[in-house]
């Protein structure tokens, strides 16, 4: 298990490392805390599990970390558990409006449901680099939501919803977690009807109350808010519905007029 494997925040940050050859594994790269012209940064594994690194040219470690988007706590394995891999089950990418790469949410397929991490594209450096930085947050499936005219709009919480919702046929989009929404995203809706499917739980239902009430005083044309009946098991979504349905043999026509149903029945609201 290498250093890559085990802290691949930092190692994404990095200018084309490459491992260094020798009986010591060591990985170098050049430093991103100067205008490095030749690898001068060195990456190594210690003992205990951490991370070591150096600046050859004499940068300060704080300097290095603070190039990457990251801190000191970064560079240790979790003390709650030995140190492993990050295994990425999926990511996700946000489009611009102009439909340029703006950043990506890698999920870790051993964190919590809905846990990652951010990765910010530089087209200019043509890499990836650890956390969104300066970059301003978008909703996901952007250029798809501005091209959709009059057609309802699904909002759910997470890609994955958002995904499986688009691949049925349906607008979908997503801020990504409870509590990630900006009431500046209401403005992408001000001639769209929406249909809000939340995660049956509190924070859930907190997280559709909010957009709920963004929406309506940008001047969103229609709202429904969909509320799961009350035996429903907590933590239940639009994912997990779609999965028991597929597994139960429902076609795809029988999915998409499941979902419409939902909505058809969902609480509505109306602008003025």
């Amino acid at each position: 298990m290498d250093a890559p494997d085990l802290y691949p925040a930092f190692f994404a940050g990095l200018d084309r490392p490459r491992r260094a050859q020798g009986t010591r594994v060591i990985w170098k790269a050049r430093c991103p805390a100067h205008d490095d012209r030749t690898p001068s940064l060195s990456v190594e594994l210690g003992r205990d599990g951490g991370l070591m690194f150096r600046c050859w040219a004499g940068c300060p470690k704080p300097a290095i970390l603070a190039a990457l988007g990251l801190a000191w706590s970064d560079c240790f394995p979790p003390k709650d558990r030995p140190s492993r891999p990050i295994v990425i089950e999926r990511t996700h990418e946000y489009v611009r409006a102009d439909g340029s790469l703006a950043y990506r949410k890698c999920i870790d397929r051993d964190r919590p449901q809905g846990k990652g991490f951010w990765q910010r594209w530089c087209p200019q450096k043509d890499r990836w680099f650890p956390g969104l930085g300066e970059e301003p947050r978008i909703l996901y499936r952007l250029p798809e939501l501005l091209t959709t005219g009059g057609r309802l709009v699904f909002v759910v919480e997470g890609e994955r919803k958002a995904d499986l919702l688009t691949w049925l046929g349906f607008v979908s989009t997503t801020a990504g977690g409870v509590n990630d929404w900006e009431a500046r995203y209401a403005e992408h809706f001000t001639a769209r009807p929406v249909a809000l499917f939340p995660d049956h739980n509190e924070p859930g239902y907190a997280f559709a109350r909010a957009v709920l009430g963004s929406l309506l005083v940008a001047g969103c044309p229609s709202v429904r808010l969909f509320r799961w009946p009350q035996d429903t098991p907590d933590g239940w979504d639009i994912a997990d519905d779609i999965d028991a349905c597929v597994k139960g043999g429902d076609t795809d026509d029988e999915l998409r007029e499941r979902i419409m149903e939902y909505a058809r029945g969902s609480q509505h609201w109306r602008a003025a």
